[in-house]
């Protein structure tokens, strides 16, 4: 009898445990809501999309400097992904392309946890292969920029299933 009341007592522990270890795409909102004020790693975004300095997914901004309110950041997907991206100007990223090919990108939407800091966040299902963000034309010279990796998803999503 012990015996089944020890397992009675760990269930419950090994389902939090899970349950605190997955992330959802609300929690990777909040995230980036919670890292809006650091500047994080600085990286000189280019001119042309051939020369496009690579980033990373991470759960760490970036800070991108662009040159004259444009350029380009590349990101190596290993394999399939489901990814967010928030930046903190809106109307900012005008381009996404896939191993040198552009792909449709909808319109971004506000992070519902601090809207007024990210105006713009994508939830992307990325294929494995090189990714190109476009930034401008623009008024700023620079962006905050965050890509946050997911779990894979075989849905498709509103914002960009390529």
């Amino acid at each position: 009898m012990h015996q089944f009341n020890i397992y009675l007592a760990i269930i419950p522990l090994a389902l939090t445990l899970v349950a605190c270890n997955e992330k959802t795409e609300e929690d990777l909102a909040l995230h980036a809501c919670e890292h809006v004020t650091e500047t994080g790693e600085a990286v000189d975004a280019a001119a042309d999309a051939a020369d496009a300095p690579y980033i990373t997914m991470s759960d760490e901004p970036y800070t991108i400097t662009l040159v004259d309110g444009s350029g380009f950041v590349s990101i190596d997907v290993p394999e399939d992904s489901l990814a967010l991206m928030f930046t903190d100007t809106a109307d900012l990223i005008s381009g996404l392309s896939h191993d040198g090919e552009d792909e449709v990108l909808a319109a971004g939407t506000a992070n519902d946890d601090c809207p007024d800091d990210l105006p713009e966040h994508w939830d992307l299902d990325l294929h494995a292969g090189e990714w190109t963000v476009e930034f401008g034309p623009s008024a700023v010279d620079s962006a905050w920029l965050m890509v946050i990796a997911g779990e894979h998803s075989d849905e498709d999503h509103d914002d960009h299933d390529h």
